[in-house]
């Protein structure tokens, strides 16, 4: 009885390590991204969007944008450089992004914009993430 008493404290305390000591890492520790603004695939009804970003720990996040444009058979798209969001370093960063031209889209004509968000915490993890939105002002 003595014994099997010893081996369940001995289960009992490993268990407690793994479960409550800052050193055991869970699989949903890695570093995270998330746009939540311009949402994928949304339609935008001004020239400027305001992107909006969360990170699962304190990060600088960077941002790109691009334009992605298909006709029939052919295609093509232009990329920017990243730039350093303005409110970023924290778990929430936020771009105001302006000049933005309305989009086609017509059976013939397909166009887009993309944005490239990413971000390093400060343990030099990266995440990049994206989204896309099409451009159409009211009548």
């Amino acid at each position: 009885m003595v014994k099997d008493m010893k081996g369940l404290i001995i289960i009992f305390t490993i268990l407690s390590i793994l479960i409550f000591s800052p050193l055991a890492i869970a699989v949903d520790d890695a570093f995270k991204i998330r746009i939540v603004t311009p949402k994928d695939g949304s339609v935008v009804k001004k020239d400027y969007v305001v992107i909006r970003v969360v990170t699962s720990t304190d990060a600088t996040c960077e941002s790109g944008k691009g334009f992605v444009w298909r006709e029939g058979n052919a295609g093509g798209g232009i990329a920017a450089s990243y730039k350093e969001m303005e409110k970023t370093g924290k778990r929430y960063h936020a771009q105001f992004n302006e000049g933005f031209e309305e989009t086609v889209n017509t059976k013939e004509r397909q166009e887009h914009y993309f944005l490239i968000i990413r971000c390093t915490d400060k343990f030099g993890n990266q995440a990049n993430a994206g989204t896309t939105f099409t451009v159409a002002f009211p009548n």
